[in-house]
């Protein structure tokens, strides 16, 4: 079965894919409901309604455009909307409460989550949300014909006010010392000055964080703060699990949430991801067990130093080491370490990083140190120049050089690195003979000499055939063939503020003077030069988002010849604050001003997104007249992206690709692909037409996924004699 289609989505202005003209299947299409939420907005409410859609047919259900209505018992119509458009009509909803939803592909049995936002009047009505196969005009007129249509029943809240803390109330804060008291309701305080870091290290964010309640109980949480803050079901590191979302509510507003089923709710501010809670539920108000944990202290672990170590080939060296690691329950332990002590270590600085948990589930802050491994030196005997010399003055042919050197090298008598050939020759570079003449004459160094030999070996014109040598080629071309999954920590030195942390900089910049941090971001105009220096405006928000709020001064003396939109991680100390104009308003305001004593360049992606793992995959699959390699993958909070090039290995018609097609597959749920948004970087993606012979490169980005296995899979069309789809799929298994 062919499936082809038409897909467009509006960003601002139109961006158009290729047109690829045919009919969606829909085939056994299930669609249900999985929570609809209606969310409270000063003229009108916005329903935001989740979905489980399903394929419960034997073929692949692709639907290339979701044309989404909800209408309600008085035969109202409300056109599906998205957070951009909502958030300009004056409603306060984040990306992941109403998303872009345009096209979905399911393969045979398995699910994804589709969510759709409406505006909707203040009333208490019953809605239906119907799925067209196209425009709903369309469907509906006789002319036409009829299309496929999906239709379910939506249960909705009644509109109400949100509620306001009582002025003469003082929320409850159960004493989180007495971890035993149980309670029918709760109420919990967002602490004043919780939008700043710093309260997440005495668990003061939200008062009380740990709250035990008994089954059918209702919890209120009262923000006293100045910020805007939501509660959201789950943990910074993973999606919300969806079990409660107040979305965002401001100053003054409170969020009640009823809590039926037992169990541990981990909770956290979407906006200030510092800020965690946890509500436990007990049946009948009794314990679960030890549920509530009294140990909060988590262990420490003992900083190691560098390590440097000489290999004796080109393989590398496994180098050892411990690791240690205090608690003040548990006493040592034992850290995980990666890679671990023992690892075969190659040839350059591996960065190794360790982490622990104790037995409370208390994480420590991971370190990190490096371990380098020196290079063998090439080692020539002085004797050895008699037969460069014989081969210089035409004494000795070509192949009895080259005869001569493959000895040397196999007994021993001539030790270079280990290295892999990349193919076969039997033809000598004129420039290594002439190395050779210059060597024999003491005009050049050994070391250069041992260059030219190198690349005999390389180029298979001296073949090392010892069974050591080949043990040690073939283990280490396994260890290449095998995912590298590379983990990225933040600093964890208290005395170097980065992103997250140096939000606190920004309401008292005169408060950390002198204070090392270290920041990645984007310069976002022209540089301001004078005689005493240059000065950027720096832009350290991370994510999709636009905010003005979080941009600072990076002043230098000298002039790095930074552009605007150069992103880099910048070092140096903070300086107090400087004054900035805001060019759409002309509003001055102060902004930090930090002094430029370090940086590196960066791609923007990693400045915008900067990714927690890395798994450099570097595996190839052709099928057909299409080759897709799969570089890489990066999982951000954001998203997970995977860079990948497909070539034209062999068909003059051309052969596409579209990104759009691609998905994940992770514990049998789907993560389809997606367009980064707005406010975002530009990155090279894969086009479509690629011609015979050539390579493009790109990326595809996904929703976010879990660190652990899941399969990846894309998809080729083949325009030679009919259309012919190529699929390819790679499994990536974590150990």
């Amino acid at each position: 079965m062919k499936i082809f289609l038409i897909f467009s989505l509006v960003l601002i202005s139109s961006i158009f894919l290729p047109n690829v003209f045919a009919e969606s299947y829909w085939g056994n299409l299930d669609v249900k409901i999985e929570k609809a939420e209606r969310i409270w907005g000063e003229k009108a409410d916005v329903i935001s309604v989740k979905t489980k859609i399903t394929n419960n047919d034997k073929e692949r259900i692709s639907i290339y455009y979701f044309y989404t209505v909800l209408d309600d018992d008085r035969h109202r119509e409300f056109s599906t909307s998205n957070y951009f458009n909502l958030n300009d009509k004056g409603h306060t909803v984040s990306e992941q409460q109403c998303p872009w939803e345009s096209s979905i592909e399911l393969n045979p049995g398995l699910s994804d989550d589709a969510k759709f936002c409406f505006e909707v009047p203040k009333e208490n009505l019953t809605f239906t949300l119907h799925l067209y196969e196209s425009s709903p005009d369309y469907c509906k007129n006789p002319y036409f014909g009829s299309c496929q249509e999906k239709a379910v029943r939506v249960n909705v809240p009644p509109p109400q006010e949100p509620s306001k803390t009582p002025a003469t109330k003082t929320p409850s804060t159960p004493s989180v010392t007495n971890p035993t008291s149980v309670s029918n309701t709760a109420d919990i305080s967002i602490a004043k000055g919780s939008s700043s870091p710093g309260c997440e290290t005495t668990s003061s964010c939200y008062s009380p964080s740990i709250m035990k309640i008994g089954k059918g109980s209702t919890v209120t949480w009262y923000n006293t703060d100045s910020a805007a803050h939501t509660v959201t079901s789950g943990t910074p590191d993973k999606p919300p699990t969806g079990d409660f979302d107040s979305s965002l509510f401001m100053s003054g507003k409170s969020f009640s949430q009823k809590f039926s089923r037992e169990g541990t709710y981990p909770y956290f501010c979407m906006v200030h991801p510092w800020m965690t809670g946890t509500i436990v539920v007990s049946r009948g108000g009794e314990v679960l067990g030890n549920s509530i944990k009294t140990d909060l202290v988590p262990p420490k672990i003992l900083q190691p130093k560098d390590i440097t170590e000489k290999a004796a080939n080109g393989n590398g060296i496994k180098v050892s080491f411990n690791v240690l690691a205090i608690d003040d329950n548990d006493g040592n332990l034992i850290p995980t370490c990666n890679p671990s002590s023992g690892s075969l270590f190659p040839i350059g600085s591996t960065k190794v990083t360790c982490s622990v948990s104790d037995s409370s589930g208390n994480k420590a802050s991971p370190v990190t140190f490096t371990v380098t491994v020196q290079s063998p030196k090439t080692e020539i005997p002085s004797w050895v120049k008699n037969i460069a010399s014989f081969w210089c003055d035409g004494k000795i042919d070509d192949p009895s050089f080259i005869e001569g050197v493959q000895y040397l090298i196999t007994n021993k008598i001539i030790i270079v690195p280990v290295i892999s050939s990349d193919g076969s020759s039997s033809e000598i570079p004129s420039w290594i003979k002439n190395n050779a003449c210059w060597w024999a004459k003491n005009q050049i160094t050994d070391g250069d000499f041992a260059k030219g030999i190198e690349f005999l070996v390389k180029n298979g014109i001296v073949n090392v055939n010892t069974s050591e040598t080949t043990q040690k080629t073939t283990e280490s071309t396994q260890n290449t063939s095998k995912l590298q999954v590379i983990k990225h920590e933040a600093s964890s030195d208290p005395k170097i503020l980065t992103n997250d942390q140096f939000k606190k900089v920004f309401t008292e910049p005169d408060k950390y003077k002198g204070v090392w941090a270290k920041l990645h971001g984007e310069i976002t105009q022209e540089p301001f030069i004078s005689s005493d220096g240059t000065a950027y405006v720096f832009d350290v928000k991370e994510g999709d988002s636009f905010d003005i709020t979080q941009r600072i001064w990076l002043y230098s003396k000298s002039n790095p010849g930074f552009k605007e939109n150069s992103c880099l991680v910048a070092e140096g100390k903070i300086q107090g604050k400087a004054q900035a104009t805001l060019m759409l308003t002309g509003a001055s305001r102060d902004i930090p001003l930090v002094n430029l004593e370090k940086y590196n360049e960066i791609s923007c992606l990693d400045a915008k997104f900067p990714p927690t793992t890395t798994i450099n995959v570097n595996e190839s699959q052709t099928q057909g007249n299409i080759k897709v390699t799969l570089k890489k993958i990066e999982i951000t909070p954001q998203h997970t992206r995977a860079l990948i090039a497909v070539e034209n290995i062999g068909n003059p018609d051309g052969v596409d690709f579209y990104g759009h097609s691609s998905a994940i597959i992770q514990d049998k749920k789907q993560f389809k692909a997606k367009l980064l948004g707005l406010f975002t970087v530009k990155v090279p993606t894969i086009e479509s037409d690629i011609p015979m012979d050539v390579i493009e490169e790109g990326w595809v980005f996904f929703e976010p996924i879990e660190s652990k296995s899941f399969k990846i899979m894309f998809e080729g069309i083949e325009t030679s004699k009919g259309w012919t789809t190529q699929k390819f799929s790679f499994d990536i298994n974590f150990n």
